[in-house]
């Protein structure tokens, strides 16, 4: 019976972050409102472990989440530059050039697709448009 309880003390608890009414609550766990009321006006020790190693969790999982995205085929000058004016044509440009320059440099548009990370057929496609000016 005491996991019973537990259960629904939690759940209660629970509910009641999400936002939903006592009388949705009672409806769902089959008990009354009377009861809704008392789990809602006492403290559940186990939902607040759960809570406390959840937020844990979910701090540690933000202490090891990179801040920034790393862009491997634009060096770090040029995307500033890029980003400063806010120009998406800019920031075409400057990937144009470093792909002009490896494809210049002789490596193929599947290595430089691997090395940049960005889809062969884009590769493809800018070195036409780079190769052709």
């Amino acid at each position: 019976m005491r996991d019973a309880t537990e259960f629904q003390h939690k759940a209660i608890l629970a509910l009641a972050e999400s936002g939903a009414s006592r009388e949705y609550m009672a409806d769902l766990l089959d008990i009354s409102l009377r009861s809704v009321r008392r789990y809602l006006n006492t403290d559940c020790p186990a939902y607040a472990k759960e809570m406390a190693e959840r937020a844990a969790r979910e701090a540690e999982f933000d202490r090891l989440r990179p801040t920034r995205a790393v862009t491997p085929f634009v060096d770090e000058e040029e995307e500033a530059t890029a980003m400063a004016t806010r120009s998406v044509s800019r920031k075409v440009r400057v990937k144009a050039r470093r792909i002009g320059a490896l494809l210049k440099a002789g490596q193929t548009q599947a290595a430089i697709a691997r090395e940049t990370g960005i889809p062969r057929q884009t590769v493809s496609r800018i070195a036409k448009t780079v190769l052709a000016a």
